[in-house]
């Protein structure tokens, strides 16, 4: 009975959310502005995947109301991971390729990352202002399908071309100083060839330039565009109308958009708990995890009760964990190395704190690992399970059966998360004596990432059967 008390608390908590007041379009011209940039080469110099990020929140509201905006917001996430692996491209081409190699490596990744970006980013976009343009034949609006000239291109049309341009340029322009590394030959004595790879300095900087100066004009029209858009009060209204009465009574919508945040924010999370070492330190700091976890908190809080004080605390204190092993490790590979641990007392003595604080922060991640089942199995209590055309008691007898099948599915994250721990601290005390420790803690944290993503996948299958009438 309090088992269903709580579902039914935390239903009317989800289907009196607060409606919506207004709708801005400015959070997509701010995203924007992480996108203006040129490259060079492969290097981002504002990440583009906080704008991603800003963008596809953005677009959740928009998504409901038109299925081209929908499919755009996917778009936009799937970029956060293209934009995330090119920051380990990079660490892998300047950390352990050289000479010839590394610079033919860099024209490689170069051309891949454009090609995907060019791809991804021209239907993203595309998709995005396809979808306004349908919004706008449906609502009265004068932005959105509005044109200076009575039978010319609308607004919307000129800003989705300017901005295809824009990422077509700036894709091209990344590419093009580095060909130049296809012109270096073997040097002849007396020849008067000319190499372009030797001022590809100054044309990466031509190139800069060019695209930037680009980059200003496009971002000065889109701020223009969705400032426009915003003003536009009878579209907008029409749309936080639509919006009220179609999204904000449908509980499948919200519980579908909870999970959702709470599965994407885990998984960047375990990402960003990869173990990938260099010189015995590991290149993504797992404190950066404790944001995406935070997030995924937030998300679940207004699902399943979560004793938020207790989860924060552990993240609190998984963070501090992390930021004094990372420390710590920068610290005693700075001045030693792994042999001197059993030559030199110094050496042995920071080896042993090192230890410690690992050890440390593999009890804060069990501790975080076991807020996660908690969770997952109150959302499998609460939002999963589908009956129909039954008695109360065979109904529940049914949604048992479901629910502890659906529980045993989640073994696979038990195996990972043993994996993940057991990785751990074989590298932590077998770094000294097996050089394949850092191999062994890197494929353990992997499969812990692979695992959370099965297991979330069953449970978010089940929770779309529970709606699929809503």
């Amino acid at each position: 009975m309090d088992k269903a008390d709580n579902k039914n608390v935390s239903c009317n908590r989800i289907l009196t959310m607060k409606p919506l007041e207004k709708m801005t379009f400015m959070p997509l011209a701010v995203a924007c502005i992480f996108f203006f940039n040129a490259f060079i080469n492969i290097i981002d110099i504002i990440p583009d995947f906080i704008g991603y990020i800003i963008i596809s929140s953005a677009l959740v509201k928009f998504a409901y109301l038109n299925s081209d905006i929908e499919a755009s917001s996917k778009l936009f996430r799937y970029m956060i991971f293209v934009d995330v692996s090119r920051y380990a491209t990079l660490m892998w081409i300047f950390g352990v390729t050289f000479g010839e190699e590394q610079n033919s490596s860099i024209l490689l990744a170069t051309f891949v990352y454009a090609i995907i970006e060019v791809i991804m980013l021209v239907m993203a976009f595309g998709k995005l202002f396809n979808g306004l343009i349908d919004l706008g034949y449906v609502h009265e609006n004068t932005s959105v399908l509005g044109s200076k000239k009575p039978n010319g291109r609308s607004y919307t049309e000129k800003i989705k071309a300017s901005t295809i341009l824009f990422i077509i340029v700036r894709a091209a322009f990344s590419v093009l100083p580095e060909l130049s590394v296809l012109t270096v030959t073997e040097y002849i004595e007396g020849s008067f060839v000319m190499y372009l790879y030797e001022y590809i300095g100054t044309m990466r900087g031509l190139s800069f330039v060019f695209v930037t100066i680009c980059g200003i004009v496009w971002i000065c029209k889109i701020f223009r565009y969705f400032k426009g858009v915003t003003k536009d009060s009878a579209f907008c209204n029409a749309l936080v109308n639509r919006y009220n009465t179609e999204v904000v009574p449908s509980e499948a919508i919200f519980v579908k958009r909870q999970m959702t945040v709470f599965a994407s924010m885990l998984v960047f999370a375990a990402a960003f708990m990869i173990d990938v070492r260099f010189d015995g330190v590991s290149i993504i700091p797992d404190t950066l995890a404790v944001v995406f976890i935070v997030i995924a908190i937030f998300a679940v809080k207004k699902l399943v009760n979560v004793k938020t004080k207790i989860v924060f605390l552990i993240t609190v204190f998984y963070a501090v964990a992390t930021a004094l092993r990372t420390a710590i490790e920068y610290y005693f590979f700075a001045e030693y190395y792994l042999g001197a641990v059993y030559r030199s007392p110094d050496a042995y003595k920071a080896y042993c704190v090192m230890c410690a604080v690992s050890i440390v922060t593999v009890v804060a991640q069990l501790l975080l690992v076991v807020c996660i089942f908690i969770i997952l199995y109150k959302i499998i209590d609460g939002y999963t399970g589908f009956t129909m055309g039954e008695d109360k008691v065979r109904s529940e007898a049914k949604l048992n059966a479901l629910h502890k099948e659906l529980k045993r599915k989640i073994i696979t994250l038990v195996i990972g998360s043993v994996i993940f721990i057991a990785s751990e601290s074989f590298y932590i005390f077998g770094n000294v004596s097996y050089g394949f420790a850092d191999e062994v803690a890197f494929f353990g944290s992997a499969l812990f990432m692979f695992s959370i993503i099965k297991s979330i996948s069953d449970v978010r299958e089940e929770i779309d059967a529970k709606y699929i009438l809503q």
